[in-house]
C-alpha cells in the first residue's frame, strides 16, 4: 500500500510539472551504498551489535537458571510436599516474570535497543541529511529519492544519481571547501554538456596565458636592461627593482592554515554532537522515568482492586 502511494504520489508530481510547465528536477540516493561508505557509520552499527548480543547473553543465561529450576523440581517433585512444590513453583513464576520483563525492558517497542540505536546513529543520519540538503540545493533538485527502499525505479540516468556527490560533501571536514567544491562539480558537468560553452573556456583561458607569457617576456627584459646598467649605485638598484611596474619584493601575508581551521571545525562539531547525545540521553532518561511511575501506578490500582 505505502509503495503504491509512493508511486502514485510521484506520478501526480510529473503530472502537474507537465500542465504547470515548471518540470520538476528529482535525484536518486542508494542509502544503503552512502552508509557503507562511512566509518563512522560502521562503527556505531558494530558498537550497537555488540551490545545487543551482551543483552542476549544475559537474556540466555538466566532462561538456562529458570531451566536448571524447572528441571530440578520435576526430580525431586515426589519427594517434596505440596507446600514446598507450591514454594518452588512460585519462585520460578516470579524469575519468569522478571525475565520477560528484562526482555520487554531491553527489547521492547521502547526499549533500550531502540534508546542505544538513536544515541549511535542519530548523529550519522543527520549528517547524511545535512550533505543530501547541501547536494538538493546546489543541483536545484526538488525531491531526493533513496533507491535502496520500498520505490519501483525501472530506469534512472547516472547522472540523477548523488550518492558520490554526498560522500564526497561528508568527507571534506572544511564544509566551506566541500561546497565550493560541489559548485566547480557542477561547472564541469555544465561544460561537459555543452561542448559550445567549454570551446569557449579554453579560447579563454589560451588568450589569458598567451597574455602572461608576453606579460612575463616583458619582466625579462627591464630586468635585464636594469641588471646592465653597471654605473647605478646598488641602492638605486634595489629601489628599482622593488618599485617599478609590480616588481615589489614585499613578503605576501602568509595563507590561513586550511588544515588547523577544519580541525577547529571538527573538534567544534564532535562537541555538539556530543551535546546533542547528552541531550538525548537525558530525553530518554525523564521518559523511562514517566514510563516506570506509570506502570507502579498500574500495578497499585491492579493490586487496590484485587484487595477489594
Amino acid at each position: 500500500m505505502n509503495r503504491l502511494l509512493i508511486i502514485l504520489s510521484i506520478v501526480l508530481l510529473l503530472n502537474i510539472s507537465v500542465f504547470a510547465q515548471a518540470p520538476v528536477r528529482i535525484g536518486f540516493l542508494d542509502m544503503d551504498w552512502v552508509l557503507e561508505q562511512i566509518d563512522d557509520y560502521q562503527e556505531a552499527n558494530n558498537q550497537l551489535d555488540a551490545k545487543i548480543q551482551e543483552w542476549r547473553k544475559e537474556i540466555e543465561l538466566q532462561q538456562k537458571q529458570i531451566d536448571a529450576l524447572e528441571d530440578a523440581l520435576d526430580l525431586e517433585r515426589p519427594l517434596l510436599t505440596n507446600e514446598i512444590i507450591e514454594d518452588r513453583e512460585d519462585d520460578i513464576s516470579y524469575e519468569q516474570e522478571q525475565l520477560n520483563a528484562l526482555k520487554t525492558k531491553r527489547f521492547g517497542t521502547e526499549g533500550q535497543w531502540l534508546a542505544q540505536k538513536v544515541i549511535l546513529l542519530q548523529p550519522v543520519q543527520d549528517e547524511i541529511l545535512e550533505a543530501v540538503k547541501e547536494v538538493a540545493e546546489n543541483r536545484k533538485l526538488d525531491y531526493v529519492f533513496d533507491r535502496s527502499a520500498e520505490i519501483i525505479t525501472f530506469h534512472s540516468e547516472k547522472k540523477y544519481d548523488i550518492s558520490t556527490l554526498v560522500i564526497r560533501y561528508i568527507e571534506q571536514e572544511d564544509k566551506k571547501l566541500a561546497r565550493e567544491a560541489l559548485i566547480e562539480s557542477r561547472k564541469e558537468e555544465q561544460r561537459a554538456n555543452n561542448p559550445a560553452v567549454e570551446n569557449r573556456r579554453k579560447a579563454i583561458e589560451a588568450r589569458k596565458a598567451e597574455r602572461e607569457k608576453l606579460l612575463e617576456e616583458r619582466r625579462n627584459k627591464a630586468k635585464n636592461k636594469r641588471n646592465n646598467k653597471k654605473d647605478v649605485p646598488s641602492s638605486s638598484k634595489e629601489e628599482e627593482l622593488t618599485g617599478k611596474k609590480g616588481t615589489s619584493t614585499e613578503v605576501l601575508p602568509e595563507k590561513v592554515d586550511r588544515k588547523a581551521l577544519a580541525e577547529q571545525k571538527k573538534q567544534e562539531r564532535k562537541k555538539e554532537i556530543e551535546q546533542k547525545k547528552q541531550e538525548r540521553i537525558k530525553l530518554l532518561e525523564e521518559r523511562k522515568k514517566a514510563l516506570e511511575e506509570k506502570r507502579k501506578k498500574s500495578e497499585e490500582s491492579k493490586s487496590n482492586k484485587i484487595k477489594n
